[in-house]
């Protein structure tokens, strides 16, 4: 090796460990310059301008919080519960019925949990029927919360033993432990009754029974199916993998969650172009970067198609981007019924955002004539 080369080794460390500090300390771009951006990146929409490939699409439903999504797997559609609205999604993504959320004295209009029966106040819809319509109840019982605890008792038992279909509300609105307590519904042939429970009557987590006096009395009805995003851990109705195996209820954890879920496609990142210092070193107190936005372009397989998007991302210094996805799709005993599944993007700051945050629709495009 002769002099010169040596002498040129230190010079090359030195550029390149600058390099490595402009590309990671600074906000000016290297590795992510637009000169190694590919000119096809600039034609990739944000989510919220439309998605769409030879044969699928992406199309954004109204929900700016965390939306719940649950799947019937006898009739083959989706009930999606939004900021304000009930939507019920056939197995082709089109859109059924859209049911405005309202409030009551009694909370508010109520999906019930992993049920297809949604409750207000004075009736209930039967979101696996075709022909969608109010049903009243025929009577409404011990809404005052004053029946004695053995009379309340003898008659939830009747009704009980004679319906069809029983289902546990969701907990009652109380100012004060007294007045914990929630409805339970039944329909006995095509009739509905509502009976509010004593007062103080708590209910346990997993929504499947009563936590003390009626653990020998399970709800009656067909259950809908939750989503999961694997890469997450976290279900559509917003539940994380870790803590449903805590619930009181274990029995119920295991008939709501323990699907086989086996999807080996994922959202995919081709490039990222760094845009702007998201955090420094200390909390702010000094000037060096540790994470940075920018624009993201990403890609979504989904059997021979490939869905071509770009989101605003955050890049941690010395990490991969952070992940704001959640892609929900169907257990592996229901995945080949239906062509839908359902994406979540949460970008967690206003910094930098693109205005896409909410959840979107993925469906197979209809074949043309």
């Amino acid at each position: 090796m002769n002099k010169k080369f040596k002498s040129m080794i230190p010079i090359t460390i030195y550029i390149l460990v600058a390099l490595f500090i402009l590309q990671q300390c600074t906000s000016i771009n290297i590795t992510s310059a637009s000169i190694f951006k590919s000119s096809k990146l600039d034609t990739y929409p944000y989510l919220k301008d439309g998605v769409i490939s030879d044969d699928y699409t992406i199309q954004r439903l109204p929900s700016r919080y965390d939306p719940k999504i649950t799947y019937n797997a006898t009739h083959n559609f989706f009930l999606v519960e939004g900021d304000d609205y009930f939507k019920k999604i056939d197995g082709n993504g089109n859109e059924l019925i859209t049911i405005k959320k309202e409030e009551h004295k009694d909370g508010h209009t109520e999906l019930a949990t992993f049920t297809h029966y949604l409750f207000n106040e004075n009736g209930v819809y039967d979101l696996s029927e075709e022909d969608i319509k109010e049903v009243l109840f025929k009577e409404i019982i011990n809404q005052d919360r004053s029946l004695e605890p053995k009379t309340w008792i003898q008659l939830f038992d009747e009704y009980y033993k004679a319906a069809q279909v029983v289902v546990f509300g969701e907990e009652l609105p109380y100012k004060d432990k007294q007045d914990q307590g929630f409805p339970v519904y039944f329909r006995i042939g095509k009739e509905w009754t509502k009976l509010f429970t004593k007062r103080n009557e708590l209910r346990a987590r997993g929504i499947d029974a009563l936590k003390y006096n009626h653990k020998g009395y399970p709800p009656k009805f067909t259950r809908t199916i939750v989503l999961k995003d694997s890469s997450q851990k976290t279900f559509s109705n917003n539940e994380q993998e870790h803590y449903v195996h805590l619930y009181e209820n274990k029995e119920s954890s295991i008939k709501n969650y323990a699907f086989k879920y086996n999807n080996t496609s994922k959202i995919k990142s081709i490039f990222f172009e760094k845009e702007f210092v998201y955090a420094t070193l200390a909390g702010g107190y000094t000037p060096i970067p540790i994470s940075y936005t920018g624009t993201a372009y990403y890609k979504l397989k989904i059997k021979n198609s490939t869905l071509r998007f770009k989101e605003k991302a955050i890049k941690p210094i010395f990490k991969g981007l952070e992940n704001h996805f959640y892609w929900y799709i169907l257990p592996d005993a229901y995945f080949q019924n239906t062509d839908v599944s359902f994406l979540k993007f949460q970008y967690p700051s206003n910094h930098n955002n693109s205005g896409s945050n909410g959840l979107y629709i993925v469906k197979k495009i209809k074949d043309k004539d």
